[in-house]
Order: C-alpha cells, then sequence, then structure tokens
C-alpha cells in the first residue's frame, strides 16, 4: 500500500522545484488524510526554512517564494507534483507569511 510518509522526501524536493528558491528548504510539517467512498485527500502543511544568515539574501529569497505563492494563489497556477506518487493538487493556501501575501 501507498504511503505518503515514504514519500515525504520527494514531496519536499517537488514543492522546493516549484518555488525555485536556492537558499530553501522544504519541511513537511503535518499530513491529514480524509478517506471516504470517493475521496482520497490529503492535507499538506509545509513550511519553508532559509538556509541563509545573509539578511540581503533573507530579503531576496522572502521576494522570491512570496511571488511563487502570489502565482499559486491569486493566479491559481497549479502546484506541479509527481502525479503517479501524489496525484493532482487542487488546492493550495497560505496560512502564514512575514509581511502577509
Amino acid at each position: 500500500m501507498f504511503s505518503l510518509q515514504d514519500n515525504m522526501g520527494q514531496l519536499e524536493a517537488d514543492i522546493l522545484d516549484e518555488i525555485e528558491v536556492p537558499v530553501a528548504k522544504v519541511v513537511i510539517l503535518s499530513l491529514e488524510s480524509t478517506h471516504g467512498s470517493n475521496l482520497n485527500i490529503t492535507s499538506v502543511v509545509f513550511g519553508i526554512d532559509l538556509e541563509t544568515k545573509d539578511p540581503a539574501l533573507s530579503i531576496a529569497a522572502l521576494s522570491l517564494i512570496r511571488d511563487s505563492f502570489e502565482s499559486l494563489v491569486v493566479r491559481q497556477s497549479s502546484l506541479k507534483l509527481t502525479a503517479s506518487l501524489f496525484g493532482e493538487p487542487y488546492f493550495f493556501e497560505v496560512l502564514k507569511f512575514p509581511g502577509g501575501i
């Protein structure tokens, strides 16, 4: 049986590929599955850690992340994940971001 837990590294890599910030790391914070008659949905909460102490790089990285999130939320772009492992994402929501989105 498929386990999302077994593929968290790939999920983090897929999300990072979409954000395209070289000094960032994606960390999966929680996975919550919903299974019903026709449902196979998992809510994924993730965080972005910046791997730099340089303030100039941090500001630039936050700007790139904000642009990526705006594209996913406002423009309704789709998050592209490894479909054979994760299916098709259908909803993206930013819960918290410094300075807002």
